[in-house]
């Protein structure tokens, strides 16, 4: 069974821990070790490609890159979608 999603103030709070100096530094000490700034795709010393090194690589990049939108829009007091308001005509 499924754990209940946090409530829209919970996850803000969550969040609001990366806006601190030791959040700010977790989330770099993230990007370092996952290389983001790179491409997915990198040559081995061989020049050879491995997709699934490239896919693994992906997957850690989109989680930084998420984790990063989710700051950014709870630090801007943004109601997630899933509990926005309908907007009317």
């Amino acid at each position: 069974m499924s754990e209940p999603e946090a409530a829209p103030d919970n996850r803000k709070a969550a969040y609001a821990l990366f806006l601190n100096p030791q959040g700010v530094e977790v989330i770099a000490d993230l990007e370092r070790q996952f290389m983001t700034d790179q491409p997915c795709f990198l040559a081995d010393r061989d020049g050879n490609l491995d997709p699934l090194k490239a896919m693994a690589r992906d997957a850690q990049r989109s989680l930084i890159l998420y984790i990063k939108r989710e700051i950014a829009k709870h630090s801007r007091h943004e109601t997630p979608k899933k509990h926005r308001k309908a907007k009317t005509i």
